[in-house]
């Protein structure tokens, strides 16, 4: 009996699915398919990984000789490793990529919620209540579009969810690749670190220049809080965004 038919046959006589032993094995359901109509074979850590789920010798899988399944015998820390999935390069690029997109539009949405107040205080200091009932409908509409960003964002991450810790290893040379982005990437880290919180911290200049120009301006004083605010916000997105990306480097190590 050939591979193929062995699949299907310890797959139906467990009562899976295709997509059930996929979701197992950490592959498609597509994947599955493939193997059991020997479009496809499936490399030697999923025969082991799928070994152990079935329950068999790795050799009955293997030699087409044998037509009766031969019990596995698996110590739990042989069980622990053969269950990791194995992260391959292009998965790796792929989530590098996915963090890259998410970390960016995490910050956006950040920086969206810092400025949120801007235009609402400047119209209430120009048109009293009218200004403040416009002002606070674009501030709403600017804190939602805040709350889609972000979500959106954190959404792109979600399909690699299953990168925790100790679930999964790396295919070799995704290790090596991950470390030269990172060293690449560190002088960039560390000036928009510096910059990030720079701006953060000289932020309140601006509002305390119109404070101290005049004290009866309330435009002027609600500009210079505007500005505070949107630097705040630069500030915020800088630091963020670098955050992100740096533990998403951590994350595959």
């Amino acid at each position: 009996m050939i591979l193929a038919d062995k699949i299907i046959q310890l797959r139906k006589k467990n009562g899976w699915s295709q997509e059930e032993l996929g979701e197992q094995l950490g592959v498609s359901r597509q994947a599955v398919s493939k193997w059991e109509s020997m479009q496809s074979v499936p490399d030697i850590n999923k025969i082991i990984a799928m070994a152990q789920v079935f329950g068999v010798s790795t050799d009955y899988l293997l030699k087409d000789e044998m037509e009766t399944p031969e019990r596995a015998e698996h110590s739990q820390e042989q069980t622990e490793d053969i269950s990791k999935r194995v992260v391959k390069m292009e998965e790796a690029n792929e989530y590098l990529s996915a963090v890259k997109d998410a970390s960016g539009g995490i910050g956006a949405g950040l920086f969206l919620f810092c400025v949120s107040p801007v235009l609402a205080a400047i119209l209430y200091a120009v048109g009293a209540d009218r200004g403040a009932l416009v002002g606070t409908i674009i501030q709403i509409l600017i804190l939602t579009a805040a709350v889609i960003v972000f979500i959106l964002s954190i959404s792109r991450l979600m399909k690699f969810s299953y990168l925790k810790k100790g679930t999964f290893e790396t295919e070799y040379g995704v290790d090596g690749m991950v470390r030269e982005l990172m060293k690449k990437y560190e002088q960039t880290r560390l000036l928009r670190i510096i910059i990030g919180a720079a701006i953060c911290f000289t932020s309140v200049i601006p509002l305390m220049i119109c404070s101290l120009l005049t004290a009866d301006n309330d435009l002027l004083i609600a500009v210079g809080g505007g500005i505070m605010l949107i630097m705040i916000g630069a500030g915020v997105y800088l630091l963020v965004q670098t955050c992100v990306m740096w533990k998403g480097f951590k994350k595959l190590l």
